[in-house]
């Protein structure tokens, strides 16, 4: 089901068990939310394909679908219930209708995940470091969006590439969500998932024993990386991959 309006919908809402569409709509505002923030208020569909006579509505074992511009799931939401309380003609979508939605306090802490999902509609990262040009206090958001296309495709917890040599630039990293997004992509290409945390990096080194998990890590201006992410939680990721065999070199 597309929009009405000719624009590709970012986002579809389906019911999960029949996968029938109950509405589709181009942005979301109010579900992915800052990490401060304990709950979601009103949930803003922005031009949707629902006509405003089919609201209000209450919309039971509701799916969250992201789509790219090809129309296919690059990412799902188990939402339960929505409630469709109002509906108005778009702003900023012509021939669309924006409504206004409750998921009863169900949102999303990753306040950039909207604007990410909108750059992985449009196609999947090709160039190593995407996502340093955006403040850190956005990559979180990345490597949830990142994690959550990753696994949403079907992959593994586990390497995929063949390179003996893995490069990580420490420069830049700021914090953990930094350094997961950066060895991701040392490992797995751009945009690459490759844990995102100890236990998570543990699962992917041990899924990845039967293809050739051992490599070298070299990890340039680490100690750069070490100052600003911390000595603790790098350390901690370090003694994991040298635990299950790769060779870690600091420069």
């Amino acid at each position: 089901m597309g929009s009405e309006t000719g624009v590709s919908p970012l986002y579809r809402f389906v019911d999960d068990e029949s996968q029938r569409v109950f509405l589709a709509s181009n942005d979301i505002e109010g579900f992915f939310v800052d990490s401060s923030q304990e709950e979601s208020g009103a949930i803003g569909l922005i031009g949707t394909s629902m006509a405003p006579d089919q609201v209000p509505r209450l919309l039971q074992n509701v799916r969250l679908q992201v789509m790219d511009v090809q129309g296919k799931v690059i990412g799902t939401y188990y939402i339960g219930r929505v409630d469709l309380r109002a509906a108005r003609a778009s702003e900023r979508v012509s021939g669309a209708t924006d409504v206004e939605a409750s998921f009863f306090g169900y949102s999303f802490p990753y306040s950039w995940a909207g604007k990410f999902w909108q750059l992985w509609a449009a196609g999947h990262p090709t160039e190593l470091g995407e996502w340093r040009r955006f403040p850190s206090e956005s990559h979180g958001s990345w490597l949830h969006v990142v994690q959550t296309v990753w696994f949403g495709s079907g992959r593994n917890a586990k390497r995929y590439g063949e390179d003996a040599t893995c490069v990580i630039d420490g420069s830049g990293l700021a914090d953990k969500a930094g350094f997961y997004c950066a060895l991701g992509e040392a490992v797995n290409g751009p945009g690459g998932y490759f844990g995102s945390n100890l236990d998570a990096l543990a699962d992917c080194l041990a899924s990845s024993r039967s293809n050739a998990a051992q490599f070298r890590l070299v990890w340039q201006n680490f100690a750069e990386s070490q100052e600003n992410v911390g000595a603790g939680v790098l350390g901690s990721a370090i003694s994991v991959l040298r635990e299950f065999g790769v060779e870690v070199d600091l420069s």
